[in-house]
């Protein structure tokens, strides 16, 4: 007769692909005609706006604009002046297993950026954007459990536990962070905002019930010009708070918050002699939850009144390991001539991959430092260079890891002989990935017509221990009872028993 476990059902997310894109976009600007003719490129903010994310049968698109804004310096010798641009780009990966329900999830960022003159009437804007895209897609297994042989007639079960960590819920939630904050009186001489950039930095997660309270601060940095044609830098904070309703409660699961912001804007206004900035932001906080599970099952049987084999059934899981983070803090000097004052301070992280050399361990990333400064003639200048940083990390294991990297908050820089020293704090996250087999045992064929050999044994038997010997193998190998066994030997919990000789009697 066949005895079959009970079975668990587990609904999760698979991750069916995940690769890196890169695209670069150009576009040409006109100087408009109220604005004098350009000597040369100051400086260019660029930012990133994601507008869709669209899943195809096969392929995955990511598609939105830069929107960047060139400072340049006029041939007249007055102000710093602006020139605004907005050009398209698409990221898109290729992979049978995507289809159209799955679930996107995107890191995109700036690799590179430029502006030069063409000539006095016209800019020449460049962009290499890049990003991860993962697709997700809906899973089911059915698993057996240890449960459901209680009628089976003198079955030994081994019962073991599973640790997975699956990903759970993918899902969206949009939202808009409105802000309206006042200039400091020492920035009162406001006239003009040159750029913008805005950083959104998810801090706090906790579930309520069914849903997911997300917290964080988008951060708002702003070069403008002052009423008597200096360019200065302000940088303010805005706290966000979002409720997510999720399929279900996951208390004790991993949250990870990718926002992405899909537009920005920043206006200056007066009031009551007093100059107030009204931000508003368009955002999108992408949510890859992740469930753990400890799943009991029976990992071997046998009968002790009858003749029993049991049938194993092996279960394979695209499982994720608890996320690791690590700190680290990139110096270096940016190579620039005659710099008199650090006026603002820039840092974009790209991708970071897992490196392993000697027995070392490590996360590399490549991070672009920007910085706008006057120069000691009053000019107002910008550099921008590329950086290593490494960071040392300890892995549980040798399977596969990814690793991302950010940058760009709590930034130091000073002009320096030779430049602007700088020291740029960068947050790594590691997060295992990999293939976890295990084989649960789902059913016992019981012949309960036949009785089992060792009826004819003795009713005590006296053994040597093997090396790799076990209560377990023990008792199966005589047809008893680990409880048997342990009990006329007097054997402790954990103590060895190669080479003892123990009194086994028959199971009774």
């Amino acid at each position: 007769m066949v005895y079959n476990f009970s079975r668990e059902r587990l609904n999760y997310s698979e991750l069916l692909h995940r690769s890196n894109a890169a695209a670069e976009v150009s576009q040409d600007a006109i100087v408009p005609d109220a604005l004098p003719d350009a000597l040369r490129v100051i400086h260019a903010e660029p930012e990133v706006f994601i507008r869709s994310k669209e899943p195809q049968d096969g392929k995955a698109v990511v598609s939105g604009v830069v929107r960047a804004a060139a400072l340049y310096a006029p041939e007249d010798g007055g102000a710093a002046r602006r020139v605004s641009l907005e050009t398209p780009f698409t990221l898109a990966v290729s992979d049978p297993k995507i289809t159209s329900s799955s679930k996107l999830v995107a890191r995109v960022w700036l690799d590179d950026a430029d502006a030069n003159i063409v000539n006095p009437r016209k800019l020449s804007f460049r962009a290499v954007v890049a990003g991860t895209i993962s697709a997700y897609g809906d899973a089911v297994a059915d698993v057996p459990t240890n449960s459901g042989l209680e009628d089976a007639p003198g079955i030994e079960l081994l019962n073991a536990n599973a640790e997975l960590i699956l990903p759970g819920e993918v899902r969206e939630k949009t939202f808009t962070v409105t802000d309206t904050v006042a200039v400091p009186p020492s920035a009162n001489s406001l006239r003009e905002i040159l750029t913008s950039r805005v950083t959104l930095v998810p801090e706090e997660t906790r579930v309520v019930g069914s849903k997911l309270v997300f917290k964080g601060t988008a951060h708002t940095d702003l070069l403008y010009l002052t009423d008597d044609g200096k360019t200065d830098a302000l940088s303010f904070a805005s706290e966000f708070s979002q409720i997510a309703e999720l399929d279900s409660a996951n208390a004790d699961g991993e949250f990870e918050i990718i926002p992405f912001v899909a537009g920005a804007y920043v206006d200056a206004a007066a009031e009551n002699d007093a100059k107030k900035l009204n931000i508003e932001i368009h955002a999108v906080g992408q949510i890859v939850a992740t469930t753990k599970y400890s799943l009991p099952y029976a990992s071997d049987a046998y009968g002790t009144a009858f003749a029993a084999e049991p049938v194993c059934e092996p279960k394979t899981f695209a499982a994720v390991s608890a996320p690791q983070t690590y700190q680290t803090v990139l110096r270096g000097c940016l190579t620039a001539e005659r710099v008199a004052r650090v006026i603002s301070l820039s840092a974009r992280s790209s991708a970071a991959e897992v490196t392993r050399s000697g027995g070392e361990t490590a996360v590399k990333t490549r991070i672009t430092v920007g910085a706008v400064y006057s120069d000691t003639d009053g000019g107002l200048r910008s550099v921008s260079q590329k950086f290593e940083a490494v960071c040392p990390i300890k892995l549980d294991s040798d399977g596969e890891y990814t690793a991302t990297a950010s940058s760009g908050r709590d930034l130091y820089g000073v002009a320096a002989d030779g430049g602007v020293e700088i020291r740029v704090p960068v947050e790594i996250r590691v997060a295992g990935a990999g293939l976890t087999t295990y084989s649960p045992v789902s059913s016992v064929s019981v012949d309960e017509n036949g009785a089992r050999p060792a009826d004819s044994r003795p009713s005590v038997i006296l053994a040597r221990a093997r090396p790799d010997d076990t209560l377990w193998s023990v008792a199966k190998r005589y047809g008893t009872t680990r409880g048997i066994v342990r009990e006329t030997n007097a054997i402790e919990d954990g103590a060895e028993l190669a080479g003892a000789m123990l009194i086994i009697p028959k199971s009774r």
